[in-house]
């Protein structure tokens, strides 16, 4: 059985998440996750993706230290993407720049933030 005081620490988990207006394509936020994941210094351990019919993503990243995750509204052209993280080691800034930076230069076009 757990201590309290183990089991509080355990819980110590930060989100962070943040949205974007763009009109990239499913394969192309897919693979930005993963690119911002392992450049943020995360272990990733798996990943997957599920497409919705007829437009539309959801994806995630399970790490040693939690997870990423992203959903897309193409009919919005937005897409909300998620760091969850029990670690400092994370640089959270980084990876979002790293999402960011590698929609820009596969896409040709600058991501906004909203």
């Amino acid at each position: 059985m757990q201590s309290e005081k183990s089991l509080k620490k355990s819980q110590l988990i930060k989100t962070y998440s943040r949205a974007y207006k763009t009109k990239a394509n499913n394969n192309l936020l897919y693979n930005a996750l993963i690119y911002a994941t392992n450049k943020a210094g995360a272990t990733v351990f798996k990943t997957s993706k599920h497409e919705f019919y007829p437009v539309g993503l959801t994806a995630f990243v399970v790490l040693g230290e939690s997870h990423a995750a992203l959903h897309s509204f193409p009919e919005n052209e937005l897409v909300w993407v998620e760091l969850a993280t029990c670690t400092e080691d994370i640089n959270q800034d980084n990876f979002f720049n790293m999402f960011s930076e590698y929609i820009s230069i596969h896409c040709k076009i600058k991501l906004d933030t909203l």
